[in-house]
């Protein structure tokens, strides 16, 4: 399934971030004063993207809400394509969307994904 067409704006590339996932470095402080650290898998972690829409409008607001139920929140993947570099990832919701007022029928609308 792929992420639903917003009509309204489009993400906001001034809050645009990428990264890992999560931190996969395990580290042990020694009594010598120094530091040990090793990679925690072989395999290098999924990577996350945080994408901010500072205006959708109702309409698609409730488009998206539907969108995050039908996916179970973070349970099931879905097609997105990155607005940086067009490329198309399958990804889930890495936590709940955050939806806030920005004025009457206007939503400021913050999501994180996580590639599969």
């Amino acid at each position: 399934m792929a992420f639903p067409s917003l009509t309204s704006c489009p993400p906001m590339v001034s809050q645009w971030e990428e990264g890992f996932s999560y931190d996969f470095t395990i580290t042990s402080d020694k009594e010598g004063g120094y530091r040990e650290t090793r990679a925690r898998f072989t395999r290098n972690p999924p990577d996350k993207y945080k994408v901010v829409y500072p205006a959708l409008s109702t309409a698609d607001k409730t488009t998206l809400r539907q969108f995050e139920r039908q996916m179970l929140g973070g349970a099931t993947p879905f097609n997105w394509t990155n607005a940086d570099d067009g490329i198309t990832y399958e990804v889930r919701f890495l936590e709940p969307i955050k939806y806030s007022a920005v004025k009457e029928n206007k939503w400021k609308i913050e999501l994180t994904v996580e590639v599969t």
